[in-house]
């Protein structure tokens, strides 16, 4: 068989466990003061009207969506927080009028929130491929990146986390472009506002756990292209 048919490459993950010394560190920070969409506005946003029933509680489905993931929604300016992560400038900003007028007070919208997390994502995923496959060239680490964090990887992320649910946005979610670009965004807001609120060994196990978890069972082979296959799976066998 083709020797690249044996590099049946399987993640073997390293959950960091969060114990109470580091509590200094994960301490909420002070909220930023945010324009907020608030409950009256919702009926018309929710992509899934029929799931809005007349004892529906955004706040609720916001704080029961923190507590899966680790985010504590324990202050209003937590609650605050995930909910401008879970807004689309679509929402927040209909006009250039508005726009320039949100800009100037606070943003209301995720785009900060999502600039953040992408920074926060790709560090700590470059990290991981770094340290786990010391082997591996540069290039085999941007392709492995690249398929982890591109669009459509974090839209089926964010989807499976309920992001898609909650998101506040003008845009059907309908179509593949528009909702892989409105709940990939989301999903790195999130990882922003954990960032922001708890702290780096947070947001690190966010990404360890629901974004390069996405290599389990993955072929690397498939997403790696190698310039010289012979000699790169000889070193990464040695590896073993």
């Amino acid at each position: 068989p083709d020797p690249l048919s044996m590099l049946r490459l399987r993640v073997a993950f390293r959950w960091p466990i969060l114990s109470r010394s580091y509590a200094a560190e994960a301490k909420s920070r002070r909220g930023t003061q945010v324009r907020v969409v608030r409950d009256s506005d919702l009926l018309k946003i929710v992509q899934d009207p029929e799931r809005v029933g007349t004892n529906w509680d955004y706040d609720v489905e916001l704080a029961a969506f923190g507590n899966r993931i680790g985010f504590k929604v324990d202050t209003p300016e937590a609650r605050d927080l995930l909910r401008v992560a879970f807004t689309h400038k679509s929402v927040a900003v209909k006009s250039e009028a508005e726009e320039q007028e949100t800009f100037q007070k606070s943003s209301g919208h995720n785009e900060r929130l999502a600039l953040l997390g992408s920074t926060v994502t790709s560090h700590f995923v470059t990290e991981w491929l770094y340290v786990t496959y010391p082997n591996l060239p540069a290039d085999g680490i941007r392709d492995i990146k690249s398929f982890l964090t591109e669009r459509g990887a974090l839209s089926a992320v964010g989807e499976s986390l309920g992001v898609k649910d909650l998101v506040l946005t003008q845009h059907s979610l309908y179509k593949k472009p528009e909702k892989h670009k409105v709940v990939s965004g989301g999903l790195l807001a999130i990882v922003g506002a954990i960032h922001y609120k708890q702290g780096s060994l947070f947001s690190r196990s966010f990404v360890h756990d629901f974004i390069l978890s996405q290599l389990a069972g993955q072929d690397l082979t498939q997403i790696v292209k190698l310039m010289h296959p012979k000699f790169m799976l000889k070193k990464l066998l040695e590896e073993k």
